[in-house]
């Protein structure tokens, strides 16, 4: 009895780290982390800030769009990955906290969604 106890939590258990590993929002964090780590390879971020700091504050606009003109291709390609993810992230954590919030329950009543 104790060997087939063991053996159903067990499968139990590896449901849920499944479950967890495969989670939309789990995902999402690990692409971004892996966008995150590329885009800093292959950009140092302390020469943009220091370079976006001495430009006029007028001349902002027009150099970040000719700061983006004359990126790479890689470049451009692991930013907008990284932006469309962040995006993506945002809305997918948005949705998960107000589908646990969408309802009121009190008892076996329930009083409505959202």
């Amino acid at each position: 009895m104790k060997t087939l106890h063991t053996t159903i939590m067990r499968r139990i258990y590896y449901a849920y780290a499944l479950a967890l590993a495969f989670h939309p929002l789990t995902l999402h964090v690990l692409a971004l982390s892996v966008a995150g780590y590329l885009l800093a390879r292959l950009v140092h971020v302390a020469v943009i800030y220091h370079s976006l700091l001495e430009v006029r504050v007028g001349e902002v606009g027009s150099y970040i769009v000719t700061m983006v003109r004359y990126a790479d291709g890689a470049t451009l390609a692991v930013m907008t990955v990284a932006m469309l993810l962040g995006i993506s992230f945002l809305w997918q954590l948005r949705t998960y906290v107000f589908s646990r919030h969408d309802s009121v329950t009190l008892g076996y009543v329930r009083l409505g969604t959202m």
